[in-house]
């Protein structure tokens, strides 16, 4: 309904939990692509459903071929890091989702594979070399987030985070 009354949209970005443990998003993103006509569509993943999630890009790439789509998979840091922050296997089946999801760059133009990951008071010792590591597995893009608390009455982030950040982000710029 959204895509109907909003048309055209330069930019929808799907959220949420994990999306691609609804079997009908594929037809969730097609309304959305068809309806609201956006420029680019992004849509965040932890790469946990390797085959569900490679399946459903699939369909949505051969039904909207001219979509620009930006599919970001979640690394939170090293294989260690990751894991302790997100769950067992998890750094694991991340980049098995994005190393499946690699080769469909070449048939689809509009589609780029892209890093999420969040600057965190568990990780914030790996900044700013962890941007190298990411790097090494060729993505379009790298977003860098920094940690937020859920909720509104929260205590000020440490000012050591904020900086780390700050860092990590004028490292990747200095890359780009």
């Amino acid at each position: 309904q959204l895509s109907k009354e909003t048309k055209p949209l330069l930019w929808y970005a799907f959220a949420g939990g994990e999306v691609f443990i609804r079997k009908d998003f594929p037809k969730l993103y097609n309304i959305v692509s068809t309806k609201g006509r956006p420029k680019l569509i992004t849509i965040p993943t932890n790469g946990w459903y390797i085959e569900k999630t490679y399946n459903a890009i699939l369909q949505m790439l051969h039904e909207s071929p001219n979509q620009s789509l930006i599919i970001q998979l979640s690394i939170d840091g090293t294989q260690e890091i990751h894991d302790a922050i997100r769950g067992p296997n998890s750094f694991n089946r991340a980049i098995e989702t994005f190393n499946k999801l690699s080769p469909l760059r070449n048939l689809f133009p509009n589609f780029q594979l892209a890093f999420i990951t969040v600057v965190t008071p568990q990780n914030k010792h790996i900044y700013p070399n962890f941007i190298d590591q990411l790097l090494s597995y060729n993505p379009n893009q790298i977003n860098i987030n920094l940690f937020r608390y859920g909720y509104l009455d929260h205590p000020q982030l440490p000012k050591s985070l904020v900086e780390t950040y700050k860092i990590a982000v004028e490292y990747y710029e200095s890359l780009i």
